[in-house]
């Protein structure tokens, strides 16, 4: 009897190493451990075979970030019209959001200059520069214009989804035809499985074209794995996110017609309810992560090697590096207790220019402080630089990871490597559920605030400190919920906070530190993350108090329009001696803060160490290539 086959589809697999390499010969080596037969499909110029006994099935034209590329103009005047609209819109929409990052250095520029010259200063720069923009804005979004535009829009455009040029890429096209072609090579029938392990709209809709063209692609069963964030930011509407959003619509809306052998998954619980709000329905389910090993030795002795791993690559933060190696020079890097080992090599021919220009700084340091490697790692390279690693840099852009995996974060836990991760992430999000009891017990011993020297103030911060615009019409999501006004009992340490989350995933805090005259002496932001959203849950935060600290302003902010309904789901407490607790790692709200956390944890590496170990198994038990494999086969379409 032929065995049946499991094909992981990955186009973006165009040589040996990488993620997109690792993930599929994990599921692939689960896969004949279960008695398939393993075949994988990269893109044309992937011509190394077979690896691991694993049939390579060289296929695919465009790797997964070009599924956009080459879109015709099109032939119809209407179609024409319609894009020279979205252009116009999504212009606008820059411009708008570059006022909204303007805005959020006020609090900053309040600090600097005081707040009367900074309020002035954002009047006349409002007035003269954002006003105008705004108002035409809102008048688009609102009242009888829109209304009108809506009217013309269903008149003219009945199926946009027909005259969408995303949807009609050249692109897009190719993937159908060469999904056709890999058809035709293998012949998959009834029992053979097929993973698309990077997918998006995109992918969807080429393969619900293929079985529409040929009927028979709908034998095997087709999974196809959703890993990366619908939107990158929910105020942003740049040209290349509102594709993603329209063409996941149009996608979605194709499967509800597609066979039962057409399936759907994310690999966060996260992404999975962003894409079931996407489809208005309950259609993807969570996989775990496949491509984890263990560790095989133990990492190097001192100098402890702090390491990034990845391309050279702005949303991973490599831009930052230059300045962290800097900042650590005197205390880590010329003393001898630490080393840096970097991945440097770039992504695209020639590099990103911050990035370009940040390795150039790196090449001035010492080879024995600074390390840099340039090329392409090989799959032994990559895990043997892992492997030896004792603290791995993960400098990623929060927003573009706030839902999505990092696959460098889940081997870092399966080999138990200490990490520092942004807040807000769902990197972040595994730390904080793995903390918390540690926390909880920690704020059990503090002594509670003084309900005679704490007043809680409902409904914003201290106009001073406030965004005079922003308050008014701008990201409402952003406004203060309440604020807690506290006196430090003398010898205050530490303060903990308590906030109840319901069904959301984070609140921001802002903590004003002020001294006895009343004078700020340090402002700090944190991220209060919950580990599960679906309910009320418990997020907690202990923040080491400045030694001049005798008041306390705590204000939560409700970043993802959570509903704080009573102060109560409130909680402050002080500690006169300090508290700590081992974590596997350190959470950032800013990058700046990265030099201080690494100063923090190389002398303590051992006790970060002690946490990770005690924190993997379970990970590990849950995020492996046949607990992926098990979930995978035993689904079936909603």
């Amino acid at each position: 009897m032929t065995a049946k086959r499991f094909v992981v589809i990955e186009p973006s697999i165009k040589s040996q190493g990488g993620h997109y390499l690792q993930y599929a010969l994990h599921v692939l080596r689960a896969a004949a451990n279960e008695g398939f037969k393993p075949v994988l499909a990269g893109h044309r110029q992937f011509t190394v075979r077979p690896i691991d006994d694993v049939e390579v099935a060289p296929a695919f034209t465009n790797v997964f970030f070009h599924r956009f590329a080459d879109a015709p103009g099109s032939r119809n005047p209407l179609s024409r019209l319609y894009f020279e609209f979205i252009r116009v819109r999504n212009g606008i929409a820059l411009r708008f959001t570059a006022y909204w990052y303007f805005t959020r250095a006020y609090v900053g520029l309040a600090n600097t200059v005081g707040p009367v010259a900074s309020n002035r200063f954002v009047r006349i720069a409002a007035v003269v520069v954002f006003f105008p923009i705004a108002i035409a804005w809102r008048l688009w979004r609102s009242g009888p214009v829109v209304r009108a535009r809506t009217a013309l829009h269903k008149w003219l455009f009945g199926m946009p989804e027909a005259l969408h040029d995303a949807s009609n890429s050249r692109a897009i096209r190719q993937l159908t035809d060469d999904l056709l072609a890999l058809r035709e090579r293998l012949q998959p029938a009834k029992g053979d499985h097929l993973l698309m392990a990077t997918a998006s709209g995109a992918e969807l809709l080429a393969l619900m074209r293929a079985i529409k063209r040929e009927p028979r692609m709908a034998a095997p069963t087709w999974h196809l794995v959703f890993r990366r964030n619908v939107r990158i930011h929910p105020t942003a509407a740049f040209v290349r996110v509102d594709l993603e959003v329209r063409l996941g619509r149009i996608s979605l809306k194709a499967w509800e017609d597609a066979p039962e052998t057409v399936r759907l998954y994310t690999d966060t619980d996260a992404l999975t309810g962003q894409y079931n709000a996407l489809a208005g329905k309950s259609v993807f389910r969570t996989l775990p992560i496949p491509h984890l090993r263990e560790r095989a030795s133990p990492p190097s002795p001192s100098p402890c090697v702090i390491s990034y791993q990845g391309d050279a690559r702005p949303e991973k933060g490599y831009q930052f590096l230059s300045r962290i190696a800097e900042a650590v020079r005197p205390t880590l890097l010329a003393t001898g207790k630490a080393r840096f080992r970097l991945q440097s090599n770039f992504n695209i021919a020639g590099g990103e220019p911050e990035c370009v220009m940040a390795r150039k700084e790196l090449e001035k340091f010492p080879s024995e402080q600074v390390e840099l490697l340039t090329e392409a790692q090989s799959e032994d390279a990559y895990w043997a630089n892992l492997e030896t690693s004792g603290i791995v840099l993960i400098p990623y852009e929060a927003s573009s990871y706030s839902e999505r995996s990092s696959g460098i974060f889940a081997e870092c836990v399966a080999m138990e490597t200490p990490v520092i991760v942004p807040a807000g992430t769902w990197m972040s999000r595994q730390l904080a559920a793995f903390d918390y009891p540690k926390i909880a017990a920690l704020y059990r011993q503090a002594s509670p605030a003084d309900p005679a020297s704490t007043q809680i103030i409902a409904g914003g911060v201290a106009p001073e400190l406030l965004n005079p615009l922003e308050d008014r019409w701008f990201c409402p999501g952003e406004e203060p919920r309440f604020t807690i006004a506290a006196n430090c009992p003398p010898g205050a340490a530490q303060v903990l906070v308590k906030v109840t989350l319901r069904q959301r995933w984070f609140a921001r805090v802002q903590l004003f530190e002020r001294d006895e005259a009343g004078a700020l002496v340090r402002f700090s932001q944190r991220l209060l993350e919950a580990a599960d959203p679906d309910g009320e849950t418990e997020a907690l935060l202990l923040h080491d108090l400045h030694e001049h600290t005798r008041r306390l302003q705590v204000v939560v902010l409700n970043c993802t329009l959570a509903s704080f309904a009573h102060p109560d789901d409130f909680g402050l407490a002080f500690s006169t001696k300090p508290l700590s607790y081992d974590s596997p790692g350190e959470v950032y709200f800013d990058w700046t803060e990265i030099p201080s956390l690494l100063e923090r944890m190389t002398p303590r590496i051992e006790r970060y160490r002690a946490a990770m170990r005690e924190f993997a198994p379970a990970f590990r038990e849950y995020h492996c290539g046949s607990s992926f494999l098990s979930i995978l086969l035993r689904s079936d379409k909603p």
